[in-house]
């Protein structure tokens, strides 16, 4: 880990740095109290900063975190995610198709059906219409002919 023990080097050093300045700043001349404030001050904030930023590094550099690593492999998953979501829309976009396909086919097919059910009736209705007027005249040819006895007798074989 060469990244991480050259930061280590240098926090050492930052560290060693503000340590000289603190000893440094602590004479006893009351004339420089106002400049020592200001430079105790500016060590403090300078301190906040260091130790904000050393706990970032420190995690950045963690081995057990894998930060790089984990970041790479969010976005392969993510670009994975991505095909996955494109062949889900694609595969959408043609059932859909295929679904406005089916329900037109299946339009013209009712109204095909439909077509043949007023067909079929009305060759009922005309087949019933030739029954009837034949069966009427066949029965007055027969009536006329054999007798007003032979039309009930027919009347009621047609009933049993």
């Amino acid at each position: 880990m060469g990244w991480a023990s050259y930061l280590e080097d240098n926090r050492e050093k930052v560290s060693e740095a503000i340590d000289q300045l603190k000893w440094r700043i602590d004479s006893p001349d009351p004339a420089e109290w106002f400049r020592q404030q200001e430079a105790k001050n500016l060590i403090r904030v300078c301190e906040k900063f260091f130790f904000e930023f050393w706990r970032i590094i420190d995690l950045a550099t963690d081995p057990e975190l894998r930060l790089a690593w984990e970041l790479k492999e969010a976005r392969l998953r993510i670009d994975a995610l991505g095909d996955r979501a494109a062949t889900a829309e694609a595969l959408l976009e043609d059932t859909r198709r295929e679904l406005a396909e089916a329900r037109a086919d299946l339009a013209r097919s009712h109204r095909s059906a439909q077509s043949w059910e007023d067909r079929f009736r009305a060759l009922e209705r005309d087949h019933t219409a030739l029954i009837s007027s034949d069966m009427g005249s066949a029965l007055e040819h027969y009536s006329a002919r054999k007798g007003r006895g032979a039309l009930r007798r027919l009347r009621r074989k047609g009933k049993g």
